[in-house]
Parts: C-alpha cells; sequence; structure tokens
C-alpha cells in the first residue's frame, strides 16, 4: 500500500511539473511585444529603475542616454526598496544591454517557484490531487497569466507570502528555533518586498500561532518572540530607516482620507463587482466553503489569508476597487480553499466506474485549457510594437526649452522611458474622482484652475485624445485661446506663452 501511495504522489508530482512547464510557457507567449497590456504606468515605473540602476553599473558609449536614464531613475519616488528592480538590471548587465523580456522572464519565474511551493503547501493541507486543483488555478486563471509577468513587486511580494505560509506549516508541526528563523525571515522580506504584505502577514502569524499554542503559550514562548522580531525588524530598517520613504503621506492620502468609502454601502458592492471582473465570485465562493473544510491549523492558516485580503481592502479602499493588482494575493488565497474541494470531488469520482472517471478527467483538463486559452487570446489582443519608437521620436522632436505640461498615456511613463522627456501632468478624469472620493471638491472655474496649474510652462502637450474629449472645457480653452505650435505622430503642442487674444491684439 505504501509503494502504491509513493507511486501515485510520484505521478501527481509529475503532473505538478508538467503543469508548470505549460504555465511557464503560456507566459512567454508575445513575449517581445511591450510591456503595455497590464498597469503600463506601474510596469515602466519599474523599468525606469532597473534602467537607471543599470546604467549605474555598466559602462556605456552613450553618456547623454546614461545621464537622462539615471536622472530619470533618481527622480523616482521610493516608495519600497528596489529588489526586483535591482535583479533585473544584474541582468541587464550579464545580457550585455537593458531587454524587457530579461523582466518578463525572470518574474515569470518566480511566479512559478510560488506555484511549486503552494503545491507543496495545499498537498500538505489537503491531498496531492488537491494540491493539484491549487496549482491549475494558480497558474492558468487568465487574470494570473497576465499579473504573473508583469515587472512591479506585487508579484514578488505575493510568492513570498506563499513561501511564509508554507514555512508556516512547517514550523506548526515543529515550532523549534530554526523554523521560527525560517518564518520570521520570510515573514520580514514579505513585508520588506512591499509594505502592503504586512497584513497577511500579521494576521497568518496571529491565527496559526494562536491555534498551535495558545495565548499563553504564544507569549511564553521565546520562538515566537524571535519570529515576530524579525517580521518587524527587517522591514522596519528600511521603511523607518534612513531612506525616508513617503509611507506616512501614501498611509494619510489612501488611507486616512479615504476612509469615509467604508461608509458606504454601495463601496463593497462595487468592490465585489469589481474583483468579480477578473475572478469568478462563484469560484471564490467554493474556494471560503472549501478553506472551511480543513483541519483546525491549516484553516487557521487559509483564513488568515483570507481576512489579510479584506483588512487590506480597508486599508486601502481606492486601490482595492480600481487596481486589480492589489488583488494578486486573492489569487493563492482562493487556489488553496479549492484544494479540500478538489480533494473530495477526486475521491468521489475515483469510486465511480472507469468511464464516469474517464469524464472527469476530461472536464479537468477542460478546465485548464479554456482558461489558459483565453489568457493566450488577452496576450495577443493588442500588439505594441509600434509604440517605443512612436515615444522616442515624440521626445526627440519636442522643445526643450522650456517646461511642458502633458495630458499624456500612464502619467507620463511611455514619454518619460522610450522619449527621455520627464513633463509635470494635467490631471485625468479619474484624479478628479478620486478627488471627490477623498471628500475634497472641485473646481468651478476650469480657466483660474488651468491658469494655476499652468503657470511657469511653456507647452501644453497633449497625446491622450481620448482622455482630452472627456474633458470639454479643457479641449475648449486650448483650442480657442492656444496655438497649436507643433503637430507630431500622436501628439499635438500648444504654445502656453501666449495666448491667441494677445496675439490678435498685437
Amino acid at each position: 500500500m505504501n509503494n502504491l501511495n509513493q507511486r501515485s504522489n510520484r505521478i501527481v508530482s509529475i503532473i505538478a511539473i508538467l503543469m508548470l512547464l505549460l504555465g511557464i510557457g503560456l507566459r512567454m507567449l508575445d513575449l517581445s511585444d511591450p510591456p503595455l497590456d497590464f498597469h503600463p504606468s506601474r510596469q515602466l515605473f519599474s523599468y525606469t529603475i532597473a534602467r537607471g540602476i543599470y546604467y549605474k553599473l555598466a559602462e556605456t558609449d552613450t553618456p547623454e542616454l546614461k545621464a537622462r536614464a539615471i536622472t530619470a531613475y533618481e527622480s523616482t519616488d521610493r516608495y519600497e526598496p528596489r529588489i526586483l528592480e535591482g535583479l533585473v538590471a544584474l541582468f541587464y548587465v550579464l545580457a550585455g544591454g537593458e531587454h524587457f523580456i530579461i523582466a518578463r522572464i525572470l518574474i515569470s519565474t518566480i511566479w512559478m517557484l510560488g506555484g511549486w511551493f503552494l503545491f507543496k503547501l495545499a498537498s500538505a493541507l489537503t491531498s496531492p490531487v488537491g494540491g493539484l486543483f491549487s496549482l491549475g488555478y494558480f497558474l492558468f486563471l487568465p487574470f494570473s497569466i497576465q499579473a504573473s509577468r508583469s515587472f512591479q513587486p506585487d508579484v514578488l511580494m505575493v510568492v513570498s507570502l506563499i513561501l511564509t505560509a508554507f514555512a508556516f506549516w512547517k514550523w506548526q508541526e515543529n515550532p523549534d528555533l530554526k523554523h521560527s528563523l525560517f518564518v520570521g525571515l520570510l515573514g520580514g522580506l514579505t513585508v520588506l518586498i512591499k509594505a502592503q504584505g504586512a497584513f497577511a502577514v500579521a494576521i497568518i502569524s496571529l491565527a496559526v500561532v494562536l491555534s498551535v499554542l495558545g495565548l499563553v503559550g504564544a507569549i511564553r514562548s521565546r520562538n515566537v518572540w524571535i519570529m515576530a522580531a524579525l517580521v518587524i525588524v527587517i522591514p522596519g530598517a528600511y521603511y523607518f530607516g534612513p531612506f525616508q520613504t513617503p509611507g506616512a503621506g501614501y498611509f494619510q492620502f489612501f488611507t486616512v482620507e479615504m476612509s469615509q468609502l467604508l461608509r458606504d454601502p454601495g463601496f463593497f458592492i462595487r468592490w465585489l463587482v469589481f474583483i468579480d471582473g477578473f475572478m469568478d465570485l462563484a469560484v471564490i465562493a467554493i474556494a471560503i466553503v472549501g478553506t472551511l473544510l480543513l483541519s483546525k491549523v491549516a484553516r487557521a492558516l487559509g483564513l488568515g489569508m483570507w481576512a489579510g485580503y479584506l483588512v487590506l481592502g480597508l486599508f486601502f479602499p481606492w486601490q482595492i476597487h480600481t487596481h486589480d493588482y492589489y488583488s494578486l494575493s486573492l489569487i493563492p488565497t482562493v487556489a488553496l480553499g479549492l484544494a479540500p474541494i478538489g480533494m473530495r470531488l477526486s475521491e468521489a469520482a475515483w469510486k465511480q466506474a472507469p468511464p464516469w472517471r474517464v469524464l472527469f478527467v476530461g472536464v479537468c483538463v477542460f478546465a485548464i485549457a479554456f482558461p489558459s486559452w483565453l489568457g493566450r487570446s488577452a496576450l495577443f489582443a493588442k500588439n505594441y510594437r509600434n509604440e517605443p519608437a512612436a515615444w522616442r521620436k515624440m521626445g526627440e522632436e519636442l522643445p526643450r526649452d522650456g517646461g511642458i505640461i502633458a495630458l499624456t498615456h500612464d502619467y507620463g511613463w511611455r514619454l518619460q522611458y522610450w522619449g527621455y522627456t520627464p513633463v509635470s501632468l494635467w490631471p485625468y478624469n479619474a484624479d478628479y474622482a478620486l478627488q471627490l472620493a477623498r471628500g475634497g471638491n472641485l473646481s468651478n472655474d476650469l480657466r483660474l484652475e488651468f491658469k494655476e496649474r499652468t503657470s511657469g510652462f511653456d507647452y501644453f502637450l497633449i497625446t491622450d485624445f481620448g482622455e482630452l474629449n472627456v474633458q470639454p472645457q479643457l479641449k475648449s480653452i486650448l483650442e480657442n485661446d492656444y496655438t497649436i505650435i507643433q503637430e507630431g505622430d500622436g501628439y499635438v503642442l500648444y504654445d502656453l506663452r501666449e495666448e491667441k487674444s494677445n496675439q490678435s491684439d498685437g
């Protein structure tokens, strides 16, 4: 019987490895397309940092571009340590130049590592077959396929969270000093990578420790205090150290000033509708039920992950229903909850006659194949290969004898990254919505606001004409009061130095 179980486990492990190979193969599709398919402003922010680090490390025969790349990098806000960007920059050095596909390959590989440890964790919590159900969801959800190859620290944070959860499971089996150190180091690393990981790490820690040791045992345990100290000290040394990250201002802006959203029942409906757009709520409901079916400590771990996501949303209510990558940690959380459901379904199916077993396997294969095809189709939906050259050309053509304010794509990052041209930004329509959500008011006099915002600037650049069309008052001011001084591929440049009325008077 033991030999049979070992053979079955080996077969399941081989299937898991094949699934991982298929998963990374999917993420290598359309590899050379520029990174504009998923939150381009966030990705180009990280690409700008990686390029700046690379140019600081490498010799180059283009000193002007090097200086501009380093300047752009040094002007970026430091919200978290540049761990992932630094890794990509090192690979740039090894490759002899910056190639954005390097980041894609590295990040997809990191996601596969997370998938393997999620499979091992789900297998330990339920069964190896249950682990396959978790792995399948984690790898082949279309949202996962797109998000897990995007260049941003959130992906690394989620993988680190999975490793922390896996370390916690090993700790509950043997809560000695060695396992406590592993949990503390991985938990601290998760929060260091991105501070938002603190919610899940803290709640999982409390849930598992109390479930295993109880309150009195936890307080008396030296190992628990060592573990907690590492989780706090590792990120604390960075976030409260000499780097002066804008964390307090970020918290004030997006948590304190957004807290009024939590008093609106409609906010929670919008949150659920938003999630349903990229993760089916019915599957989420099934996963919650599955989490409740786990054993005591496993259930504490799973519910800790659910609660960590919920608290994250309560602390960042604007992002949680407008930025889907803030829900990345929900992927392994749902995946883990599907393991006990998958285990019970497979056990029931294997008690049936062979034809029904074959049908069950066929349904499982289809459940992987269909979302994989949807994810593949999303990757090929748009072709962005002409974008870099257009933005480079624009950057070369724009004047450098005066300041530019712009209504442009992705908060100016396309122009910054490919055109090496920093600009100040005119607000998007979404920015005005954000201002209202914070309890602010909009100006009744757009002309006065225009004068204030454009003071000190010589040019007004338009590249995002769709956004201009939803701001008709701004469009009217520019077209009626100012002259187009330059036009090019995808842009119009207005001269702010003199209004049309003044020109006619002269």
